[in-house]
């Protein structure tokens, strides 16, 4: 999955398929995320199925602290911090509703037959 912040995204991966797939069960039902009115609103309004938006942000963060799903901040490996401080910093970034954008499921999105953009070279 990617999480997209304001400002800022990252990395994070589903600890299992079974996991993934409880998740997306839920997400199906009529009161699986939608634990408030503006959650409901925002969760029919959703416009593909590989993009979760503010709306699921409660949905998303329980998600992590049952330990199904794992936010990793990379800039943390990038600077040669350790595994568990990455770790750390991508619960930490997901503590606002705020700043929340939305989190795309990549592996849905592959399901869904979304691709990566091609690369295309430039010719002199």
């Amino acid at each position: 999955v990617i999480f997209i912040l304001e400002g800022h995204a990252f990395p994070g991966y589903w600890r299992s398929p079974n996991d993934h797939a409880d998740f997306e069960q839920a997400k199906r039902q009529p009161d699986g995320a939608a634990a408030d009115a503006d959650a409901a609103a925002e969760l029919v309004g959703q416009r593909v199925p590989w993009q979760l938006r503010k709306g699921a942000y409660r949905e998303v963060v329980s998600r992590i602290y049952e330990r199904q799903l794992v936010p990793l901040e990379t800039v943390a490996l990038t600077r040669q911090e350790s595994f568990e401080e990455a770790l750390r910093q991508g619960r930490e970034r997901l503590g606002s509703r705020r700043d929340f954008h939305s989190l795309i499921d990549i592996v849905l999105a592959r399901t869904n037959q979304v691709t990566p953009l091609p690369i295309r070279e430039a010719r002199d």
